[in-house]
């Protein structure tokens, strides 16, 4: 069996390695996915304003996360090839890049949401204004084909 350190280092190794594989299926990864399975709890990581911090939501024991899985395989690397392509488009460009900017600003109502310590005792405010904003979330990461069927089934 494991004491404290002996944890703390396994923890610091396995995140590591996890790290190296999200490097090779992710190209530039945030971290946040191997960090948030290895020490647990939920990440923030905003790349252009060289942001990371772990938040505090212990209110969440008071709901039931489920991680679904749509059985449809997906190449991150490509993905966001695709999307630097559509960024860098003279035609696409703009467009793309507001979906992009819109995309940052529903994260940071849900961010401002979860933080509402007086707005987190009103559960049901809560549950509704997160729901709303993932759907946003949703339909925008649609808008730049980044959804399939079975993603927009889960959603709805």
């Amino acid at each position: 069996m494991l004491d404290d350190k002996g944890l703390e280092d396994f923890k610091a190794h396995a995140n590591n390695v996890a790290f190296d594989f999200e490097s090779i299926f992710h190209a530039r990864p945030s971290g946040l996915d191997n960090s948030s399975v290895t020490y647990g709890g939920v990440n923030v990581f905003n790349r252009a304003e060289k942001r990371r911090e772990r938040i505090d939501l212990g209110f969440l024991n008071d709901y039931h996360i489920v991680l679904i899985d749509s059985g449809v395989e997906k190449n991150t690397k490509k993905t966001v090839s695709m999307i630097k392509t559509m960024t860098e488009d003279p035609e696409l460009g703009l467009a793309t890049t507001s979906i992009i900017d819109a995309i940052g600003n529903v994260t940071k109502s849900i961010e401002k949401l979860i933080m509402n310590q007086e707005l987190l005792s009103n559960k049901q405010k809560v549950a509704k204004d997160f729901e709303q904003l993932i759907k946003y979330n949703h339909y925008l990461l649609k808008s730049l084909n980044l959804s399939n069927k079975e993603i927009d089934q889960i959603i709805r």
